[in-house]
């Protein structure tokens, strides 16, 4: 059975435009908006390996729960391959990628190499919507980045979509204020 496709963007904004964001008719007339904080754990190797893969390795604390979410690289540019388990505890479980896509890069070795690089605890409001019979979900989180001793404000959106097909109706441009800050 292949893996579940994640289609998403994100965008980082400034702070100071989230008040206005969400007065936007769309996440105003969402029903059932969920709000949570949640904590997440990055892992990757001293250097890099996972990033330079195109993959993402995380564990995420919502509440009592700890989900351990792994994203690879799919056909797309904004769809990725996404393998989610719960753990009993904070500790990665690398028997979840048995038979996965990312198996092969994470050898024993590269288990062995991995650690936490950054962590990021966020405020995290999601709005589903339902936009020209699209399933979407709008994101806005609000916190902060770090890793060590240095940390700094995080504010981001995300769109995110089951298929393709769905997300390109969805006008996420039109949802962020200023471009996404890049490189």
């Amino acid at each position: 059975m292949p893996p579940p496709v994640e289609i998403e963007i994100k965008l980082e904004l400034p702070s100071s435009e989230m008040a206005r964001l969400t007065r936007l008719a769309p996440l105003r007339r969402a029903k059932s908006v969920r709000t949570a904080q949640q904590v997440s754990i990055y892992f990757d190797t001293n250097k890099f390996a996972l990033r330079e893969n195109g993959m993402m390795f995380r564990v995420r604390r919502l509440g009592r729960r700890y989900i351990q979410t792994i994203k690879a690289p799919n056909n797309g540019l904004l769809d990725r391959n996404e393998w989610e388990t719960e753990l009993k505890g904070e500790k990665p479980d690398f028997n979840t990628v048995r038979h996965t896509a990312p198996e092969p890069l994470l050898t024993k070795k590269r288990r062995r190499q991995l650690h936490p690089v950054f962590e990021t605890r966020v405020r995290r409001t999601t709005y589903p919507l339902t936009l020209g019979g699209s399933e979407i979900e709008v994101t806005l989180d609000r916190g902060e980045i770090g890793t060590g001793d240095r940390s700094k404000p995080l504010c981001e959106i995300e769109s995110k979509a089951g298929d393709r097909l769905h997300f390109s109706g969805w006008p996420a441009p039109s949802l962020a204020p200023h471009p996404p800050n890049l490189p």
